[in-house]
C-alpha cells in the first residue's frame, strides 16, 4: 500500500497552514530542489508521508482528497518503479562467467566499442586538459573498489534514506533482501566511464583497454535506491533536481549529460525536471525500458518517452532489434512509430562489471536497454568535450542540448532492414562520425514536454474541469495504461491517441478498469457524454 505522496504546493503556504489543511495524517518534507525560474517559483515540490492510510483505498483517491484541501496544490502517489535489467533471478547464476544470453554474440568481448565508434571517438578526443565534461550517473550507486570504477569521480550524492548523503557506494547488505539489484549501477557506470580492464577476469577480458565509452569525463554518481525494483518517483526526480543544481552557483561545476538506465511511470514532476534540465543545457539519455513477452510494459517508458530526452533502445550484434522470445528479456519500443529523439546502441552480451563477486569480475552477458543508455550518453559527452570551447553560447544553455542531439541523430547509421525506424528511431549511435558535425548556429527549440494526453486534454478542459485536477486525471490514466494490458489492448496496440474514436474507447475502458480511482470513475460517468460530443465535434 502506497503511503508516500508527492505534492506541488504554493510557496506562500506556511508550514502550519499545510498541517492544518492536510491534517495530522501526513508529515511534510520539502524535496531536494534546484532553484526554479522566477516564472515558476510560486510553488515547490514536497514529499508527504502518510502515517495511517486505510487499506483498500486507492492512492489516487487520497490525492484528490488532498487536492480539495489545497486547491492550488497538485498531488500524486509516490509510486515505486519496477525496472528489469537482468534475467538471472537466482544469486547462484549471477557470478557465472560462462552464462550468456540466447542472442547474437559479439566477435570479441568489447566489440560494442567498435560498432558504436566509441573506441575511435575517445582516442580522437583524448584526455583533455582544463574543464572535463561532467556526467551525472543516476542509478543504484557504484562499487568504488571494483577494478573498472571511473578514474574521475569529483563528487557523489545519495538519496537513499538513512545513508550518508555524500557517499553513493552500492551497499552489499541489500543484496540478500532485494535480490534483483546485483550491482545495476556498477554495471552501467562501467559502460559509461569504466577504467582499464587490465587484470579483469575472465582471461578474455583481461585487456589493456578502457571499459567505458567516456573514461576521462568527470563522473558524478547519484544513488537513488537500494534496488532497481524499489525506486520511488521522488528519488528519480530529486536526482535530476540535484544535477540541475550543480551549475547554479558555479557554472564550471555544471552537469552536461545525465545517464540514467531506469524509468517507469508517467509523472508531472518528471515533466517538470526534464524541462528544466533541458533549459539548463543538460543532455538527458535514459533507457527505453525492458519487458518479458510484453510484461510489464512493452512501449517506451518515462522519462525516455519525453521529446527532450534521448531514449536509448537496443540493437543486437547482428544488427537486428533487441527482440527475443519469452522467457528472455527484450527491449521496449513504439509499435507505431518511434520519435526522432530515439536511437539505439548495443545489447545484450556486452561487458558487465559485477558487484558482489570479486573486485576484478567482468561478466560478458550485460543486457537490457540499461546497457544501451551509457553508450549513447558517452557519445554525447565525447562530442561536448570535443567542441567544449565552442559551447559557451550565453544564456541559452538549451542550444548545447540541441547541438549535441543534432550531431548524434544525423550521424547515426540506419538499420539494414525495412521498418528499422520504429525500433531505432534516428539510427544506431556512431560516436566518431558525430564528431564531424559542427555545433549548430541556429538550433531549433524543442517545445516543453507535457503530461497532457492528446485529445483527452482538450476534452477535459471543454467540460470545465479544474486544470490541476485534469492534469492529475491524465497522469492517472497514463499510469493505468502502463499497468493494465487490458487498457492497452483497447487502443489496439497503439501508444499514442490519433483519432477521437480512440480517445472515446480509452476513456470508456478506463471507467470500467478495476484499478481506476473512484474520483476519476465518477468524473467519467458524469461527463462521458459531454466528452464524447466534444471529441466527435473535433473531427469536423
Amino acid at each position: 500500500m502506497i503511503t508516500q505522496f508527492i505534492a506541488l504546493l504554493p510557496t506562500g503556504l506556511r508550514r502550519s497552514q499545510q498541517f492544518k489543511r492536510l491534517g495530522r495524517d501526513f508529515s511534510i518534507q520539502r524535496a531536494f530542489q534546484a532553484k526554479r525560474p522566477k516564472s515558476q517559483n510560486d510553488r515547490s515540490w514536497h514529499i508527504l508521508n502518510g502515517k495511517e492510510v486505510a487499506q483498500g483505498i486507492n492512492p489516487w483517491d487520497i490525492c484528490y482528497d488532498l487536492k480539495r484541501q489545497i486547491s492550488r496544490g497538485y498531488f500524486e502517489p509516490d509510486s515505486f518503479q519496477r525496472w528489469f535489467w537482468n534475467d538471472a533471478f537466482c544469486p547462484q547464476d549471477y557470478c557465472d562467467l560462462k552464462r550468456y544470453i540466447s542472442a547474437p554474440m559479439p566477435s570479441k568481448p568489447d566489440e560494442h566499442l567498435d560498432k558504436t565508434q566509441l573506441r575511435d571517438a575517445r582516442k580522437i578526443v583524448g584526455n583533455p586538459t582544463g574543464r572535463k565534461i561532467r556526467i551525472v550517473h543516476i542509478d543504484t550507486g557504484y562499487d568504488p573498489k571494483h577494478l573498472t570504477h571511473p578514474e574521475n569521480i569529483s563528487s557523489e550524492h545519495n538519496f537513499v534514506p538513512g545513508e550518508p548523503e555524500g557517499n553513493a557506494s552500492d551497499n552489499p547488505l541489500y543484496e540478500p533482501i532485494y535480490g534483483l539489484n546485483f550491482g545495476h549501477g556498477t554495471f552501467t557506470i562501467g559502460l559509461l566511464a569504466g577504467n582499464s580492464l587490465k587484470g579483469a577476469t575472465p582471461a578474455d577480458l583481461n585487456i589493456d583497454e578502457y571499459l567505458g565509452g567516456a573514461p576521462h569525463c568527470d563522473i558524478v554518481p547519484v544513488r537513488i535506491s537500494e534496488s532497481v525494483v524499489l525506486s520511488p518517483i521522488s528519488a528519480f526526480a530529486q536526482a535530476v533536481e540535484y544535477a540541475i543544481s550543480l551549475g547554479q552557483h558555479d557554472h564550471a561545476q555544471r552537469c552536461d549529460v545525465i545517464s540514467m538506465s531506469m524509468g517507469g511511470l508517467q509523472s508531472f514532476w518528471w515533466a517538470d525536471v526534464v524541462n528544466r534540465a533541458y533549459e539548463a543545457g543538460i543532455c538527458m539519455v535514459t533507457a527505453a525500458g525492458n519487458n518479458f513477452g510484453g510484461f510489464p510494459y512493452p512501449w517506451i517508458v518515462w522519462p525516455a518517452r519525453f521529446e527532450r530526452v534521448i531514449a536509448a533502445c537496443g540493437v543486437m550484434f547482428n544488427g537486428m532489434p533487441y527482440l527475443l522470445p519469452f522467457p528472455e528479456m527484450q527491449g521496449n519500443f513504439f509499435p507505431d512509430k518511434t520519435t526522432q529523439s530515439t536511437m539505439a546502441a548495443y545489447t545484450p552480451n556486452v561487458p558487465a562489471a559485477l558487484f558482489g563477486c570479486n573486485e576484478h569480475t567482468v561478466n560478458e552477458n550485460g543486457q537490457g536497454t540499461s546497457a544501451a543508455t551509457p553508450q549513447i550518453a558517452a557519445a554525447a559527452a565525447l562530442w561536448l568535450q570535443y567542441y567544449r570551447d565552442n559551447q559557451d553560447l550565453g544564456g541559452e544553455a538549451w542550444r548545447r542540448v540541441e547541438s549535441v542531439r543534432n550531431a548524434l541523430f544525423k550521424s547515426a547509421v540506419p538499420g539494414s532492414f525495412s521498418g528499422w525506424e520504429k525500433y531505432f528511431g534516428s539510427g544506431i549511435v556512431q560516436a566518431s562520425d558525430a564528431l564531424k558535425i559542427l555545433p549548430m548556429k541556429n538550433p531549433p527549440y524543442t517545445e516543453p514536454d507535457s503530461i497532457a494526453i492528446p485529445l483527452i486534454d482538450d476534452a477535459f478542459c471543454a467540460v470545465g474541469d479544474d486544470a490541476e485536477r485534469s492534469r492529475m486525471f491524465q497522469v492517472e490514466i497514463a499510469q493505468l495504461l502502463y499497468m493494465s494490458k487490458r487498457l492497452r489492448d483497447s487502443l489496439g496496440g497503439k501508444p499514442i491517441l490519433s483519432k477521437p474514436c480512440e480517445a472515446q474507447d480509452l476513456l470508456h475502458a478506463v471507467s470500467r478498469e478495476p484499478a481506476c480511482s473512484e474520483e476519476l470513475r465518477a468524473f467519467l460517468k458524469k461527463n462521458l457524454a459531454k466528452i464524447r460530443r466534444k471529441l466527435t465535434s473535433s473531427k469536423r
